[in-house]
């Protein structure tokens, strides 16, 4: 099942069925993806700057992206590209029903 299909059948169940039966299991199962991600993030840091005290904002760059010229910046990389779901900008609003209309 594509990801586009995936959203559609949600979406349709969400809205066909009570959406609050299914969103305890969801959010546990979003809970653990980003719990997974950052444990990743937190080891790459640890394993590029260790516990040397950090006067500089850090910031993760993933597979095939740039580090731009930000100053005070230090930047870690992980070997993998960006899970989609994983935005860049952690401080930027979302809206996680942008693609279900």
């Amino acid at each position: 099942m594509t990801d586009e299909a995936r959203k559609k059948w949600l979406h349709d169940l969400f809205k066909e069925l009570n959406y609050k039966t299914f969103l305890v299991p969801l959010l546990g199962h979003c809970y653990n993806r980003v719990k997974e991600e950052t444990m990743k993030m937190r080891e790459a840091i640890l394993k590029s700057l260790g516990l040397e005290a950090n006067d500089k904002e850090v910031a993760v760059l993933y597979k095939g992206e740039k580090a731009d010229n930000r100053p005070n910046t230090r930047f870690v990389e992980l070997p993998e590209e960006r899970p989609p779901w994983f935005t860049d900008n952690l401080l930027e609003p979302s809206n996680p029903n942008k693609d279900l209309k």
